[in-house]
Protein backbone atom coordinates (compact mmCIF):
# COMPACT_ATOMS: atom_id res chain seq x y z
CA UNK A 1 0.00 0.00 0.00
CA UNK A 2 2.57 2.08 0.75
CA UNK A 3 3.59 2.37 -3.45
CA UNK A 4 0.26 5.03 -3.09
CA UNK A 5 2.34 7.42 -1.69
CA UNK A 6 3.94 7.71 -4.66
CA UNK A 7 1.46 7.95 -7.41
CA UNK A 8 -0.55 10.12 -9.35
CA UNK A 9 -3.89 9.90 -10.96
CA UNK A 10 -2.98 8.28 -13.74
CA UNK A 11 -1.04 5.65 -11.69
CA UNK A 12 -3.53 4.97 -9.36
CA UNK A 13 -6.14 4.77 -12.52
CA UNK A 14 -3.79 1.67 -13.84
CA UNK A 15 -3.66 -0.31 -10.23
CA UNK A 16 -7.27 -0.06 -10.33
CA UNK A 17 -8.11 -1.56 -14.04
CA UNK A 18 -5.76 -4.27 -13.02
CA UNK A 19 -7.93 -4.72 -10.24
CA UNK A 20 -4.79 -4.83 -7.86
CA UNK A 21 -6.89 -3.05 -5.55
CA UNK A 22 -10.14 -1.16 -4.86
CA UNK A 23 -11.13 2.16 -3.74
CA UNK A 24 -12.27 1.27 -0.30
CA UNK A 25 -8.98 0.34 0.23
CA UNK A 26 -7.29 3.33 -1.26
CA UNK A 27 -9.54 5.71 1.08
CA UNK A 28 -9.17 3.85 4.26
CA UNK A 29 -5.28 3.72 3.40
CA UNK A 30 -5.91 7.65 2.82
CA UNK A 31 -8.11 8.33 6.04
CA UNK A 32 -5.25 7.00 7.33
CA UNK A 33 -2.29 8.98 6.26
CA UNK A 34 -4.85 11.69 7.30
CA UNK A 35 -4.62 11.06 10.63
CA UNK A 36 -1.32 10.50 10.71
CA UNK A 37 -0.61 13.85 9.62
CA UNK A 38 -3.07 15.84 11.27
CA UNK A 39 -1.17 16.15 14.32
CA UNK A 40 1.53 17.68 12.72
CA UNK A 41 0.33 19.31 10.28
CA UNK A 42 -3.23 20.53 10.97
CA UNK A 43 -4.43 21.24 7.51
CA UNK A 44 -7.81 19.50 7.68
CA UNK A 45 -10.76 21.29 9.15
CA UNK A 46 -13.76 18.75 8.94
CA UNK A 47 -13.57 15.32 8.15
CA UNK A 48 -16.56 13.45 5.75
CA UNK A 49 -14.27 10.32 6.00
CA UNK A 50 -17.30 8.47 6.74
CA UNK A 51 -19.60 9.32 3.87
CA UNK A 52 -16.37 8.76 1.82
CA UNK A 53 -16.06 5.03 2.98
CA UNK A 54 -19.37 4.98 1.49
CA UNK A 55 -18.75 5.96 -1.57
CA UNK A 56 -15.59 4.29 -1.91
CA UNK A 57 -17.97 1.35 -0.96
CA UNK A 58 -20.37 1.41 -3.95
CA UNK A 59 -17.51 1.99 -6.82
CA UNK A 60 -15.94 -1.37 -4.94
CA UNK A 61 -18.91 -3.25 -5.44
CA UNK A 62 -19.96 -2.09 -8.27
CA UNK A 63 -16.73 -1.56 -10.46
CA UNK A 64 -18.31 -1.81 -14.34
CA UNK A 65 -20.74 0.74 -13.64
CA UNK A 66 -18.08 3.49 -11.79
CA UNK A 67 -14.60 2.63 -13.47
CA UNK A 68 -15.66 4.51 -16.62
CA UNK A 69 -15.46 7.26 -14.83
CA UNK A 70 -12.30 9.47 -15.15
CA UNK A 71 -11.98 9.65 -11.47
CA UNK A 72 -12.69 6.68 -10.75
CA UNK A 73 -11.65 6.14 -6.35
CA UNK A 74 -9.56 8.82 -6.61
CA UNK A 75 -9.68 10.49 -2.99
CA UNK A 76 -9.28 14.68 -3.06
CA UNK A 77 -9.94 17.46 -0.50
CA UNK A 78 -11.71 20.77 -0.63
CA UNK A 79 -10.94 24.04 0.19
CA UNK A 80 -12.86 25.57 2.81
CA UNK A 81 -13.86 28.76 1.00
CA UNK A 82 -15.55 26.27 -1.58
CA UNK A 83 -19.32 25.09 -0.49
CA UNK A 84 -19.52 21.90 0.34
CA UNK A 85 -23.18 20.64 1.15
CA UNK A 86 -23.50 20.39 5.00
CA UNK A 87 -20.16 21.27 5.54
CA UNK A 88 -19.07 24.83 7.33
CA UNK A 89 -17.55 27.78 4.88
CA UNK A 90 -15.99 30.07 7.54
CA UNK A 91 -13.40 31.19 5.55
CA UNK A 92 -11.56 30.85 9.23
CA UNK A 93 -13.48 33.92 10.52
CA UNK A 94 -15.41 33.79 13.85
CA UNK A 95 -17.66 36.10 12.49
CA UNK A 96 -18.98 33.03 10.17
CA UNK A 97 -18.63 30.10 12.48
CA UNK A 98 -22.46 28.54 12.37
CA UNK A 99 -22.14 29.20 8.38
CA UNK A 100 -23.03 26.01 7.20
CA UNK A 101 -23.36 25.05 3.20
CA UNK A 102 -26.63 24.33 1.79
CA UNK A 103 -25.53 23.34 -1.74
CA UNK A 104 -22.21 22.27 -3.16
CA UNK A 105 -19.77 24.61 -5.52
CA UNK A 106 -20.24 23.86 -9.10
CA UNK A 107 -16.84 22.61 -9.45
CA UNK A 108 -16.82 20.06 -6.34
CA UNK A 109 -19.65 18.45 -7.37
CA UNK A 110 -18.02 18.06 -11.14
CA UNK A 111 -15.15 16.03 -9.48
CA UNK A 112 -17.69 14.00 -7.34
CA UNK A 113 -19.79 13.43 -10.30
CA UNK A 114 -16.34 12.14 -12.38
CA UNK A 115 -15.76 9.67 -9.66
CA UNK A 116 -13.71 11.78 -7.20
CA UNK A 117 -14.19 11.29 -3.78
CA UNK A 118 -13.92 14.21 -1.22
CA UNK A 119 -12.24 13.19 1.97
CA UNK A 120 -12.38 16.46 3.92
CA UNK A 121 -12.63 20.18 3.64
CA UNK A 122 -8.26 22.05 4.29
CA UNK A 123 -7.81 25.10 6.19
CA UNK A 124 -7.63 29.10 4.66
CA UNK A 125 -6.07 32.07 6.20
CA UNK A 126 -8.89 34.32 8.12
CA UNK A 127 -10.54 35.22 5.22
CA UNK A 128 -8.29 33.50 2.69
CA UNK A 129 -6.71 36.66 2.20
CA UNK A 130 -3.09 36.34 3.21
CA UNK A 131 0.01 34.46 2.42
CA UNK A 132 0.16 32.29 5.45
CA UNK A 133 -2.28 29.84 6.67
CA UNK A 134 -3.43 30.34 10.33
CA UNK A 135 -7.16 31.79 11.82
CA UNK A 136 -8.83 32.16 14.65
CA UNK A 137 -10.75 28.77 14.30
CA UNK A 138 -8.59 26.09 13.26
CA UNK A 139 -4.95 27.48 14.03
CA UNK A 140 -2.07 27.25 11.99
CA UNK A 141 -1.14 25.07 8.82
CA UNK A 142 2.69 23.66 8.89
CA UNK A 143 4.11 22.74 5.90
CA UNK A 144 4.91 18.75 5.92
CA UNK A 145 8.42 19.47 4.38
CA UNK A 146 9.27 21.02 7.69
CA UNK A 147 6.91 22.18 10.18
CA UNK A 148 8.39 25.43 11.28
CA UNK A 149 7.86 26.59 7.41
CA UNK A 150 4.70 28.13 5.95
CA UNK A 151 2.04 26.06 3.83
CA UNK A 152 1.54 29.15 1.94
CA UNK A 153 -1.83 30.73 1.65
CA UNK A 154 -4.65 30.83 1.01
CA UNK A 155 -5.14 27.17 -0.55
CA UNK A 156 -2.39 26.44 2.38
CA UNK A 157 -4.35 23.36 3.71
CA UNK A 158 -4.99 22.18 0.70
CA UNK A 159 -1.43 22.16 -1.10
CA UNK A 160 0.26 20.89 2.45
CA UNK A 161 -2.37 18.15 2.81
CA UNK A 162 -1.28 16.84 -0.83
CA UNK A 163 2.31 17.01 -0.31
CA UNK A 164 1.50 14.96 2.86
CA UNK A 165 -0.06 12.20 0.58
CA UNK A 166 -3.25 12.53 2.13
CA UNK A 167 -5.07 12.72 -0.80
CA UNK A 168 -4.51 12.91 -4.52
CA UNK A 169 -5.46 16.22 -5.41
CA UNK A 170 -7.30 19.34 -4.32
CA UNK A 171 -9.91 22.24 -5.28
CA UNK A 172 -7.92 26.18 -4.98
CA UNK A 173 -8.63 29.39 -5.73
CA UNK A 174 -6.40 31.80 -6.61
CA UNK A 175 -7.09 35.81 -6.31
CA UNK A 176 -3.20 36.91 -5.70
CA UNK A 177 -1.06 33.81 -5.82
CA UNK A 178 -3.02 31.39 -3.73
CA UNK A 179 -3.06 28.48 -5.66
CA UNK A 180 0.34 29.00 -6.88
CA UNK A 181 2.60 29.87 -3.91
CA UNK A 182 1.34 27.15 -1.39
CA UNK A 183 2.13 24.71 -4.79
CA UNK A 184 5.63 25.92 -4.73
CA UNK A 185 6.00 25.37 -1.12
CA UNK A 186 5.05 22.56 -0.48
CA UNK A 187 6.28 21.10 -3.57
CA UNK A 188 2.94 20.09 -5.54
CA UNK A 189 1.83 21.30 -8.66
CA UNK A 190 -0.98 24.00 -8.53
CA UNK A 191 -2.54 25.69 -12.05
CA UNK A 192 -4.30 29.09 -12.01
CA UNK A 193 -6.60 29.08 -15.33
CA UNK A 194 -7.32 31.86 -17.45
CA UNK A 195 -9.98 33.76 -15.79
CA UNK A 196 -13.95 32.86 -16.59
CA UNK A 197 -12.90 29.40 -17.81
CA UNK A 198 -14.05 27.80 -14.41
CA UNK A 199 -17.29 28.76 -12.68
CA UNK A 200 -16.91 30.78 -9.09
CA UNK A 201 -20.76 29.53 -7.98
CA UNK A 202 -20.01 28.47 -4.59
CA UNK A 203 -16.75 30.04 -3.67
CA UNK A 204 -16.87 31.69 -0.57
CA UNK A 205 -18.81 35.59 -1.58
CA UNK A 206 -19.87 33.89 -5.06
CA UNK A 207 -22.13 31.67 -3.60
CA UNK A 208 -25.00 30.38 -5.41
CA UNK A 209 -27.00 33.39 -4.30
CA UNK A 210 -24.94 35.91 -5.04
CA UNK A 211 -23.20 34.88 -8.07
CA UNK A 212 -26.07 36.06 -10.58
CA UNK A 213 -25.57 39.39 -9.59
CA UNK A 214 -21.12 39.58 -10.47
CA UNK A 215 -21.31 39.95 -14.02
CA UNK A 216 -19.68 42.43 -15.71
CA UNK A 217 -17.47 44.79 -13.84
CA UNK A 218 -18.87 43.38 -10.21
CA UNK A 219 -17.12 40.29 -11.64
CA UNK A 220 -14.03 39.01 -8.78
CA UNK A 221 -10.51 38.64 -9.35
CA UNK A 222 -10.59 35.29 -8.03
CA UNK A 223 -9.62 32.27 -10.12
CA UNK A 224 -10.53 28.57 -9.26
CA UNK A 225 -8.28 25.55 -10.14
CA UNK A 226 -6.64 22.73 -9.42
CA UNK A 227 -3.39 21.13 -7.21
CA UNK A 228 -2.28 18.02 -7.85
CA UNK A 229 0.62 15.87 -6.74
CA UNK A 230 2.03 15.21 -10.40
CA UNK A 231 1.98 18.61 -12.72
CA UNK A 232 0.57 15.53 -15.96
CA UNK A 233 -3.03 15.05 -13.80
CA UNK A 234 -3.60 18.96 -13.76
CA UNK A 235 -4.92 18.94 -17.72
CA UNK A 236 -7.19 16.54 -16.72
CA UNK A 237 -8.48 18.32 -13.64
CA UNK A 238 -8.74 21.60 -15.21
CA UNK A 239 -11.22 19.85 -18.08
CA UNK A 240 -13.37 18.16 -15.94
CA UNK A 241 -13.55 21.64 -13.53
CA UNK A 242 -14.35 24.08 -16.33
CA UNK A 243 -17.83 25.11 -18.86
CA UNK A 244 -20.62 27.62 -18.11
CA UNK A 245 -22.90 26.10 -15.54
CA UNK A 246 -25.85 28.18 -15.61
CA UNK A 247 -25.15 30.05 -12.39
CA UNK A 248 -21.88 31.85 -13.21
CA UNK A 249 -22.96 35.03 -15.54
CA UNK A 250 -19.19 35.27 -17.28
CA UNK A 251 -18.22 31.73 -17.62
CA UNK A 252 -19.81 30.52 -21.10
CA UNK A 253 -18.73 28.07 -23.20
CA UNK A 254 -15.27 25.69 -22.58
CA UNK A 255 -12.12 25.30 -23.10
CA UNK A 256 -10.98 22.02 -23.62
CA UNK A 257 -7.38 20.94 -23.00
CA UNK A 258 -6.48 18.06 -25.64
CA UNK A 259 -5.30 14.68 -24.18
CA UNK A 260 -2.23 15.27 -25.95
CA UNK A 261 -0.78 18.39 -25.40
CA UNK A 262 1.57 20.71 -27.74
CA UNK A 263 4.85 19.76 -28.34
CA UNK A 264 7.23 21.98 -26.05
CA UNK A 265 8.94 22.42 -28.89
CA UNK A 266 6.96 24.48 -30.45
CA UNK A 267 7.46 27.32 -27.63
CA UNK A 268 8.91 30.60 -27.68
CA UNK A 269 10.65 30.86 -24.16
CA UNK A 270 11.38 33.97 -21.63
CA UNK A 271 12.20 34.01 -18.63
CA UNK A 272 13.49 36.31 -15.72
CA UNK A 273 15.43 34.84 -12.91
CA UNK A 274 15.80 38.21 -10.37
CA UNK A 275 12.64 39.77 -11.16
CA UNK A 276 12.03 43.17 -8.92
CA UNK A 277 9.18 44.48 -7.67
CA UNK A 278 8.79 47.53 -5.52
CA UNK A 279 8.11 46.66 -2.03
CA UNK A 280 9.03 42.79 -2.12
CA UNK A 281 12.05 40.95 -1.36
CA UNK A 282 15.29 40.14 -3.65
CA UNK A 283 14.97 36.32 -5.07
CA UNK A 284 17.21 33.96 -3.91
CA UNK A 285 20.04 32.37 -5.50
CA UNK A 286 18.51 28.98 -5.09
CA UNK A 287 15.02 29.85 -6.44
CA UNK A 288 17.02 32.31 -9.60
CA UNK A 289 19.02 28.93 -10.47
CA UNK A 290 15.77 27.00 -10.16
CA UNK A 291 14.38 28.99 -13.57
CA UNK A 292 17.46 29.59 -15.15
CA UNK A 293 17.86 25.72 -14.69
CA UNK A 294 13.81 25.64 -15.88
CA UNK A 295 15.06 27.51 -19.43
CA UNK A 296 18.36 25.80 -19.84
CA UNK A 297 16.19 22.56 -20.68
CA UNK A 298 13.96 24.31 -23.16
CA UNK A 299 17.08 25.54 -24.98
CA UNK A 300 18.25 21.95 -25.22
CA UNK A 301 15.39 21.04 -26.41
CA UNK A 302 15.81 23.43 -28.99
CA UNK A 303 13.23 26.41 -28.08
CA UNK A 304 14.40 29.67 -28.68
CA UNK A 305 14.80 31.33 -25.46
CA UNK A 306 15.25 34.51 -24.25
CA UNK A 307 15.65 36.70 -20.89
CA UNK A 308 13.99 39.63 -20.33
CA UNK A 309 14.22 43.11 -18.54
CA UNK A 310 13.57 42.05 -14.76
CA UNK A 311 12.27 45.44 -13.62
CA UNK A 312 9.48 44.48 -16.38
CA UNK A 313 7.07 44.14 -13.55
CA UNK A 314 8.33 46.22 -11.13
CA UNK A 315 4.58 48.60 -10.67
CA UNK A 316 2.70 44.95 -10.08
CA UNK A 317 1.94 46.06 -6.76
CA UNK A 318 0.05 49.11 -7.81
CA UNK A 319 -1.16 46.89 -10.99
CA UNK A 320 -2.77 44.27 -8.69
CA UNK A 321 -4.42 46.94 -6.26
CA UNK A 322 -5.74 48.93 -9.09
CA UNK A 323 -6.97 45.60 -10.23
CA UNK A 324 -9.05 44.94 -7.68
CA UNK A 325 -10.30 48.31 -6.63
CA UNK A 326 -11.74 48.33 -9.91
CA UNK A 327 -14.20 45.48 -8.84
CA UNK A 328 -17.48 47.30 -8.82
CA UNK A 329 -19.11 47.36 -5.39
CA UNK A 330 -16.64 45.57 -3.72
CA UNK A 331 -17.16 45.28 -0.42
CA UNK A 332 -14.76 46.96 2.40
CA UNK A 333 -12.49 44.12 3.90
CA UNK A 334 -13.96 45.30 7.59
CA UNK A 335 -17.16 44.50 6.22
CA UNK A 336 -15.97 40.95 5.12
CA UNK A 337 -14.04 40.07 8.48
CA UNK A 338 -17.20 40.68 10.51
CA UNK A 339 -19.68 39.54 7.96
CA UNK A 340 -21.94 42.60 8.72
CA UNK A 341 -22.83 46.19 6.73
CA UNK A 342 -22.70 49.44 7.72
CA UNK A 343 -22.13 50.44 11.22
CA UNK A 344 -22.25 47.44 13.21
CA UNK A 345 -19.35 46.38 11.34
CA UNK A 346 -17.01 48.46 12.71
CA UNK A 347 -13.89 46.72 14.34
CA UNK A 348 -12.38 48.97 17.51
CA UNK A 349 -9.05 48.71 16.73
CA UNK A 350 -7.09 49.64 18.97
CA UNK A 351 -9.01 47.19 21.44
CA UNK A 352 -8.78 44.29 19.04
CA UNK A 353 -4.61 44.98 18.44
CA UNK A 354 -4.17 44.71 22.44
CA UNK A 355 -6.86 41.59 22.75
CA UNK A 356 -4.48 39.81 19.72
CA UNK A 357 -0.99 41.07 21.80
CA UNK A 358 -2.56 39.87 25.04
CA UNK A 359 -3.35 36.29 23.02
CA UNK A 360 -7.33 36.98 23.93
CA UNK A 361 -7.94 38.58 20.12
CA UNK A 362 -10.91 37.58 17.51
CA UNK A 363 -8.40 38.60 14.38
CA UNK A 364 -5.40 37.50 13.20
CA UNK A 365 -2.57 40.24 12.84
CA UNK A 366 -2.30 40.49 9.00
CA UNK A 367 -6.38 40.98 9.42
CA UNK A 368 -6.09 43.71 11.47
CA UNK A 369 -3.21 45.24 9.15
CA UNK A 370 -5.55 45.02 6.37
CA UNK A 371 -8.28 46.99 8.18
CA UNK A 372 -5.92 49.80 9.15
CA UNK A 373 -4.22 49.93 5.87
CA UNK A 374 -7.54 49.65 3.78
CA UNK A 375 -8.12 53.38 5.08
CA UNK A 376 -5.65 54.31 2.78
CA UNK A 377 -6.15 53.33 -0.63
CA UNK A 378 -5.01 55.07 -3.78
CA UNK A 379 -6.81 58.30 -4.79
CA UNK A 380 -9.13 58.35 -7.65
CA UNK A 381 -6.20 60.27 -9.61
CA UNK A 382 -4.11 57.48 -8.85
CA UNK A 383 -6.08 54.98 -9.54
CA UNK A 384 -7.07 56.20 -12.70
CA UNK A 385 -3.65 56.99 -13.90
CA UNK A 386 -1.99 53.04 -12.94
CA UNK A 387 -6.05 51.83 -14.71
CA UNK A 388 -4.81 53.04 -18.04
CA UNK A 389 -1.11 51.70 -17.49
CA UNK A 390 -2.60 48.64 -16.65
CA UNK A 391 -4.85 47.97 -19.42
CA UNK A 392 -1.69 49.32 -22.08
CA UNK A 393 0.46 46.63 -20.43
CA UNK A 394 -1.68 44.09 -20.11
CA UNK A 395 -2.68 44.30 -24.07
CA UNK A 396 0.85 44.20 -25.19
CA UNK A 397 1.83 41.42 -22.31
CA UNK A 398 -0.64 39.25 -24.35
CA UNK A 399 0.46 40.02 -27.78
CA UNK A 400 4.00 39.67 -26.76
CA UNK A 401 3.56 36.01 -25.38
CA UNK A 402 1.35 35.65 -27.96
CA UNK A 403 -0.02 31.93 -29.31
CA UNK A 404 3.40 30.41 -28.69
CA UNK A 405 4.93 32.06 -25.31
CA UNK A 406 5.39 31.08 -22.35
CA UNK A 407 7.45 33.07 -19.30
CA UNK A 408 9.22 31.23 -16.69
CA UNK A 409 9.47 33.18 -13.72
CA UNK A 410 9.91 32.64 -9.65
CA UNK A 411 6.58 32.05 -8.02
CA UNK A 412 8.27 33.83 -4.84
CA UNK A 413 11.05 34.91 -3.71
CA UNK A 414 12.20 32.15 -1.42
CA UNK A 415 11.19 28.91 -0.44
CA UNK A 416 9.04 28.73 2.37
CA UNK A 417 9.68 30.77 4.97
CA UNK A 418 9.45 30.03 8.78
CA UNK A 419 6.19 30.58 10.69
CA UNK A 420 5.09 34.68 10.52
CA UNK A 421 7.75 35.98 8.61
CA UNK A 422 4.95 37.33 5.78
CA UNK A 423 5.06 39.89 8.46
CA UNK A 424 8.01 41.46 7.70
CA UNK A 425 8.10 41.41 3.58
CA UNK A 426 4.04 41.02 3.17
CA UNK A 427 3.99 42.12 -0.02
CA UNK A 428 6.25 39.40 -1.68
CA UNK A 429 2.96 37.90 -3.28
CA UNK A 430 3.34 40.57 -5.73
CA UNK A 431 5.66 37.86 -7.83
CA UNK A 432 2.21 35.53 -8.55
CA UNK A 433 -0.36 38.68 -7.65
CA UNK A 434 0.98 40.37 -10.84
CA UNK A 435 -0.16 37.58 -13.17
CA UNK A 436 -3.77 37.97 -11.61
CA UNK A 437 -4.18 41.60 -12.50
CA UNK A 438 -3.05 40.69 -16.27
CA UNK A 439 -5.91 38.11 -16.15
CA UNK A 440 -3.54 35.16 -17.63
CA UNK A 441 -3.47 31.38 -17.02
CA UNK A 442 -0.04 30.51 -14.47
CA UNK A 443 1.14 26.84 -13.43
CA UNK A 444 3.28 26.58 -10.51
CA UNK A 445 6.05 23.08 -10.71
CA UNK A 446 8.36 21.99 -8.57
CA UNK A 447 12.09 21.86 -9.51
CA UNK A 448 14.24 19.62 -6.35
CA UNK A 449 14.70 20.63 -3.14
CA UNK A 450 17.24 23.43 -1.60
CA UNK A 451 20.18 22.73 0.22
CA UNK A 452 17.31 22.87 3.64
CA UNK A 453 15.63 20.39 2.09
CA UNK A 454 12.76 22.81 1.03
CA UNK A 455 10.71 22.25 -1.83
CA UNK A 456 12.31 24.96 -4.98
CA UNK A 457 9.47 25.60 -7.73
CA UNK A 458 8.97 27.50 -10.49
CA UNK A 459 5.84 29.19 -12.74
CA UNK A 460 4.82 28.96 -16.20
CA UNK A 461 3.29 32.02 -17.56
CA UNK A 462 1.34 32.20 -20.56
CA UNK A 463 -1.40 34.34 -22.59
CA UNK A 464 -5.11 34.48 -22.11
CA UNK A 465 -6.39 31.04 -23.14
CA UNK A 466 -3.30 29.16 -23.84
CA UNK A 467 -3.25 27.20 -20.62
CA UNK A 468 -2.60 24.60 -22.96
CA UNK A 469 0.71 26.30 -23.20
CA UNK A 470 1.79 26.80 -19.75
CA UNK A 471 0.66 23.31 -18.36
CA UNK A 472 2.91 21.59 -21.71
CA UNK A 473 5.82 23.47 -20.63
CA UNK A 474 5.50 22.75 -16.69
CA UNK A 475 4.73 18.79 -17.79
CA UNK A 476 8.07 18.81 -19.61
CA UNK A 477 9.99 20.07 -16.63
CA UNK A 478 8.48 17.94 -14.47
CA UNK A 479 9.79 14.82 -16.47
CA UNK A 480 13.43 15.87 -16.12
CA UNK A 481 13.41 17.07 -12.75
CA UNK A 482 10.55 14.63 -11.52
CA UNK A 483 7.70 14.87 -8.99
CA UNK A 484 9.28 15.51 -5.57
CA UNK A 485 9.63 12.43 -2.84
CA UNK A 486 7.07 12.02 0.22
CA UNK A 487 8.29 14.47 3.21
CA UNK A 488 9.70 12.72 5.96
CA UNK A 489 6.44 12.78 8.27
Amino acid sequence: MEELLKLGLKGLRELYHKKEISPREVVDFQIAQIEKLQPHINAVCEKNFEAARKMAQQQSENFSEFSNKPLFGSPFSVKEMLAFQDFHLTAGSVARKDYVSTKTATVVQRLVNAGGIPLCTTNVPEIGFWWETNNPLYGRTRNPYDLSRISGGSSGGEAALIAGRGVFFGVGSDIGGSIRNPSAFCGISGHKPSPKLIPLTGHFQTEHNEIKYKAGNKYPYTTLGPLARHTADLPLLFNLMSGEDGWDPEVKGKLEINEVLRDPTELKVYYIDHPVFHLASATSEEVAQAVRSSADLFSQLGCEVQALNPRLFKNGLPYWITALQSVSELPKYEEVLTNQKGLSHKIALAKEFLEFFKGHGSYTLPSLLFVLMEKFKLTEKDLKKYHEELLHFKKEFHDFLGTDGVLIMPVMPTSAPRHNHPLLSPCDFIYSGVFNALEVPATSVPVGLSKEGLPLAVQIIASPHQDENALSAAIAIEKVFGALPAPSI
